[in-house]
């Protein structure tokens, strides 16, 4: 894996790992990378040095999603073996383990008010939950009415909603606090792989297994604007 620096930051490759690296999250401070991979690990490093800080070691299959917790004192991460898990990054040490999916963790997700992590699976009727990061109680279970794999989640930048992304090619918002669907995006002729908020918090972009991303009225859910690629 390489870092690509800030501009006049030095960068360089970060290596250790023994498998595939399937995600890769930045810490809120810009000094640390978080990673994980089919080693069935994940590791902290440092990103001006590339050196390891600490080894997350613990989860019984391939780690498919990290993510730093908004103070930076802890990670999220989501693997295979149907766990999520939230780790001290400064220890290395596990803080708690999210049980309950009944397949593996492909999204994890950390609210912008630290309190809760949200999570992606490949369950089959409830795919995606929230969580008290502080308890490891499930709070709320979102994504009845997806009829395949969610694959990605994140959270609105109020914290109020929760976006996922599933293999039945539709992306849907859903009220964080009640686990009700606010609105479904339809369009994407195959799945969609990846979903992120807007700043603002007014619109939604997706990305699709059929070449294509979009990004929508998140009000609405109409297709704002259809990325086109430059000749």
């Amino acid at each position: 894996m390489r870092v690509t620096p800030r501009a006049g930051a030095p960068g360089g490759s970060l290596e250790g790992h023994e498998g595939t690296v399937t995600s890769v999250a930045w810490s809120p401070d810009g000094r640390r990378v978080a990673t994980g991979s089919d080693d069935y690990t994940a590791r902290i490093w440092d990103a001006v040095t590339g050196e390891v800080v600490r080894a997350l070691v613990g989860h019984g299959h391939w780690v498919r999603s990290v993510a730093w917790s908004p103070d930076g004192r802890q990670v999220a991460t989501g693997s295979e073996d149907r766990t999520a898990r939230i780790w001290d990054a400064t220890t290395g040490e596990l803080v708690r383990a999210l049980v309950g999916h009944e397949y593996g963790v492909t999204s994890v997700a950390w609210s912008p008010d630290g309190r809760r992590v949200a999570t992606g699976s490949a369950d089959m009727t409830v795919t995606a939950r929230i969580w008290d990061a502080t308890t490891g109680e499930v709070i709320r279970m979102l994504g009845e009415r997806h009829r395949d794999n969610v694959w990605s989640v994140a959270w609105s930048p109020d914290g109020r909603r929760v976006a996922t992304g599933s293999a039945d090619k539709t992306a849907r918002i859903w009220d964080a606090t009640t686990g009700d669907l606010v609105r479904t995006f339809r369009g994407h002729g195959d799945g969609v792989n990846s979903v992120a908020w807007s700043p603002d918090g007014r619109r939604v972009a997706t990305g699709s297994d059929n070449n294509t991303a979009r990004i929508w009225n998140a009000v609405t859910g109409t297709v704002a604007r259809t990325p086109v690629a430059a000749d």
